[in-house]
């Protein structure tokens, strides 16, 4: 018999307790987190959400557990988002508490599509079709996930396998989403494979495939000259960072580690985190004029966070507009060239509708609205070309192929991941970061506050990091401008629209086709086989 569970084994709701528990257990060891990394754990999420699909009687059942499970789920791997909103945002822990739990009920919903879906399709498509569905479904999911609302794709699967090089080269063909999709399709299939054998030959082969880039990586040498680096983290505390009387602490340290690491004539490049330099950069202050000694001193290049204005005169009032800027300046000690951070964070950097509704200001106090940048254009200075990502601006795919379409051949990622504390956010930021470097074939220099700081090749592979909350200089003398692109980046768009297309394509006939099939055995309807397990 290929059924093993038994109807009297357990309740409903004793069995949807422990689907849940194996999803949480699966994606909080499989997603980066301080104690145990088990990368492999994270299909579990997928399977579990396909089980259910398979177990549940109707679509409000198969609808409500996916969410409770995709709920569940995203609460447990998000509960670090209370620290920067009690600790930081000054909100009453009661009122912080709920945070993680309202963002990951609505992070939930997606899971509670995909769970309906393959129930209403689960007896009306053969199993490589619903593989197929599966896998394109989850990755437009993804995406939505991305746009919807100004995006949140932080649990993206493969982040999960960041640290495994070798196990995410698909996404220099599909892309984060599309490897996403490919992991749900496996985890669908391995449920599958409960009653269907010949699924597991469908495992193989795809597996098989998304080893091939591995195995057989497309040559790319190494052309120009490297660019030596060098990656400053202040480990600045946040409480006293905009204080007026620890500013001349703050500039001393980055001053301070950029010289005694920065070699004369030896060094092209030194990165700064995000917001390193408390003050306005754009003015001639005497901060300003000492790092403009540091890089005439060392002959560097600086790349470092501070933020910006520009006046509105002819507003009324006239005022200003404040921006989360990223400085070039030169070896000249000259700055003329900076980048706006486009994508910015909700409630953190502006607040959403405030000016429509004001109790939603006097809630989330202290937050002073920043403007969006308007372009893409990488920091430019003889041979390089740097696109820059601010803070959480990594996680966001078509950010970073906007830089590259705009000629960067250098992906820059600066941060103040102190917001985060000692979580899981930090390694999970990371690791998000580094699909962004194999998905562009473009080296990432990532330099935040407190950690994690890290190098990272074309491929993905994480070269050097530093330690979290702790003063350190991070040195790379091989950072490499790259020219060439991926399938994925030459075809970015066509790849995009693809997965809601051939969802659509695949799924639209067969839901509106009699059920007919039956799943899990030759004489039992799908109905049948689905009330066996409740």
């Amino acid at each position: 018999m290929p059924i093993i569970y038994r109807p009297q084994a357990f309740s409903s709701r004793t069995f949807l307790g422990l689907t849940t528990l194996v999803a949480v257990i699966g994606a909080w060891f499989g997603f980066t987190n301080p104690i145990l990394h088990l990368p492999l754990l994270i299909f579990l999420f997928p399977m579990a959400l396909a089980f259910t699909a398979y177990t549940s009687v109707s679509h409000a059942q198969a609808g409500k557990r996916g969410w409770i499970i995709g709920m569940a789920v995203s609460t447990s791997c998000l509960y670090w988002v209370i620290i920067p909103v009690h600790q930081y945002g000054h909100i009453p822990l009661m009122l912080a508490l709920p945070c993680p739990f309202l963002l990951g009920s609505f992070l939930g919903l997606y899971a509670s599509v995909y769970t309906l879906a393959l129930f209403h399709l689960r007896s009306r498509l053969a199993w490589p079709l619903l593989g197929l569905f599966s896998g394109t479904l989850w990755a437009s999911l993804e995406i939505l996930q991305g746009w919807l609302l100004t995006g949140f794709p932080w649990l993206t699967l493969p982040s999960a396998l960041s640290i495994w090089p070798e196990a995410i080269q698909t996404v220099r063909y599909v892309g984060s989403y599309g490897l996403a999709g490919v992991m749900a399709m496996v985890a669908l299939w391995g449920v599958q494979g409960f009653w269907k054998k010949q699924t597991m030959g469908g495992i193989i082969l795809v597996l098989g495939l998304c080893a091939l880039p591995a195995v057989f990586p497309s040559p790319q040498p190494h052309k120009g000259k490297p660019v030596r680096t060098i990656i400053v983290q202040g480990n600045i505390n946040q409480d006293h960072k905009w204080d007026p009387a620890f500013q001349h602490t703050t500039v001393n340290t980055y001053d301070r580690l950029s010289r005694l690491n920065a070699r004369d004539n030896a060094t092209d490049l030194i990165v700064w985190p995000e917001t390193a330099m408390p003050f306005y950069f754009q003015e001639e202050t005497a901060f300003r004029l000492q790092i403009a000694s540091l890089v005439r001193d060392k002959n560097i290049v600086l790349i470092t966070g501070a933020p910006g204005y520009t006046l509105t005169p002819k507003t009324s009032p006239p005022g200003y507009k404040l921006y989360n800027r990223a400085f070039l300046v030169t070896p000249e000690g000259r700055c003329t060239t900076w980048y706006d951070k486009r994508h910015l964070v909700p409630f953190g950097e502006y607040v959403p509708f405030g000016n429509l509704i004001p109790m939603i200001r006097k809630i989330v106090i202290g937050t002073t609205d920043f403007s969006p940048g308007q372009t893409s254009t990488p920091l430019r200075y003889k041979n390089l070309a740097l696109g820059t990502l601010i803070c959480y601006e990594a996680i966001f795919p078509d950010l970073a192929q906007e830089d590259v379409n705009n000629g960067a051949t250098i992906l820059v990622n600066i941060s103040n991941d102190t917001w985060f504390g000692r979580s899981s956010a930090p390694a999970q930021h990371l690791n998000i970061s580094v699909l962004r470097a194999a998905e562009q074939n473009r080296y990432l220099i990532r330099s935040t506050n407190t950690g994690i700081s890290a190098f990272v090749d074309n491929y993905g592979h994480i070269l050097n990091t530093s330690l979290l909350f702790k003063e350190q200089a991070l040195l790379w003398d091989t950072v490499y401008p790259m020219t060439e692109t991926t399938f994925y980046h030459r075809h970015y768009t066509v790849i995009h629209c693809g997965f809601p297309i051939i969802a659509l394509l695949i799924g639209l006939p067969a839901w509106f086709r009699r059920n007919k099939r039956a799943i899990f055995t030759g004489t039992q309807t799908a109905g049948q086989s689905a009330a066996f397990f409740t």
